[in-house]
């Protein structure tokens, strides 16, 4: 009998670094994992429709902005983009999320903790709270949610994290409700964008 060997993934960035959106002046960092390139910060561009959490601002800089859907497809630099659902699966598998999980809804995967904060990937996810919502322990900072591009009907598919758990979850949010962002690259080039000076360790 032949036994199938599932090696553990480990996701780490090629290349890290800076830019400004010129638009504010705020500087963003990045990373660029496999072929694409993240936000390694919920974006932070005030637009109508986009507020702090708790309309607090001290949470600006640490957390950024939370955008209803219908002002956040106008609210990512020139050159970036939403991520589609698509473009979330794929980074989801570079992290080893299985292709079967992939398109299921609800939490999946086992790969949660790579994103967060101090994860290999450096993608920095912070748990932030949703807006008028609470979490089944009633705790402030226990989930946070993205837009993805993806829309069926009057809904977009999201991302969401949450405290404890090591799964990553895929849901479907009326376009009525609020969500972070984090802009993906238009293409995987570096040109334009700052690199950091030291090379990530493959």
């Amino acid at each position: 009998m032949t036994l199938a060997l599932t090696s553990c993934v480990t996701l780490r960035p090629t290349e890290t670094g800076t830019f400004t959106d010129t638009r504010d002046g705020h500087v963003c960092r990045w990373v660029k994992l496999k072929n694409q390139i993240w936000m390694a910060q919920n974006l932070d561009f005030a637009i109508k429709h986009a507020h702090y959490f708790q309309n607090d601002s001290l949470y600006f800089n640490q957390l950024g902005l939370i955008y209803h859907y219908s002002v956040a497809e106008k609210a990512c630099p020139a050159g970036w983009h939403i991520p589609t659902d698509d473009e979330w699966g794929q980074l989801e598998m570079a992290g080893g999320m299985s292709s079967s999980d992939i398109t299921l809804e609800g939490y999946r995967g086992s790969i949660s903790t790579d994103f967060l904060e101090k994860g290999s990937t450096k993608m920095n996810v912070l748990f932030t709270g949703i807006p008028n919502e609470v979490s089944p322990l009633g705790r402030e900072y226990e989930v946070v949610r993205f837009w993805t591009s993806t829309s069926i009907e009057k809904s977009h598919f999201t991302r969401n994290f949450r405290l404890n758990g090591s799964r990553i979850g895929r849901f479907l949010l009326g376009n009525n409700h609020e969500a972070y962002i984090r802009c993906i690259k238009n293409d995987a080039s570096t040109e334009g964008l700052i690199v950091d000076p030291v090379t990530v360790k493959k």
